[in-house]
């Protein structure tokens, strides 16, 4: 697997862009409902995706502000990982898992941070795998070679962590 550090995430993963990500994310999926969001793409806290539950497209009965958070991270990696890239740069067979979250109260705010490990492959990879698994009838009767293809695939498969970070403010409410 080829690990890409926090460094490289930085500066060749994460979406920076003038535009909000509200009018990114519309732009990329003019067919989901907009999420009530502002601020910026999450990165850290200081460019945090304020979460709003009094924005003008929310429905106050149906509100989930973690339902919200979980949408973000979805649409941030098809942005940052496909949508985003020239197709050449592309990346496929994307999964991610949440491996932590932390609450955190600092002046007025409270905020939720969310880390992710995230694997995919480079669409290159990816096309070279897919032809290799159907040149060979999906390995149906080769175990090496399905072997040697899973082996193929684990060291083409990249891996990074990625942090989200939310502002929470309007919809959590310390006791």
């Amino acid at each position: 697997m080829q690990y890409l550090n926090k460094d490289f995430v930085s500066k060749n993963i994460n979406i920076r862009t003038k535009e909000t990500p509200r009018e990114i994310l519309e732009l990329c999926s003019p067919t989901k409902e907009s999420l009530p969001i502002s601020g910026g793409w999450g990165h850290s806290m200081e460019e945090c995706v304020i979460i709003n539950k009094n924005d003008p497209s929310v429905n106050q009965q149906t509100f989930n502000g973690l339902e919200i958070e979980y949408a973000f991270v979805e649409q941030r990696i098809y942005a940052e990982l496909i949508s985003g890239r020239p197709p050449e740069e592309r990346f496929r067979d994307i999964n991610w898992t949440q491996k932590e979250q932390n609450l955190i109260t600092k002046d007025a705010g409270t905020y939720d941070n969310l880390c992710y490990s995230i694997t995919c492959l480079n669409v290159k990879d990816w096309d070279y795998l897919n032809k290799s698994f159907l040149a060979n009838n999906e390995f149906k009767d080769d175990s090496e070679g399905l072997k040697n293809y899973l082996k193929d695939k684990e060291d083409l498969t990249i891996f990074f962590e990625t942090n989200y970070w939310f502002e929470i403010t309007s919809f959590f409410y310390s006791k």
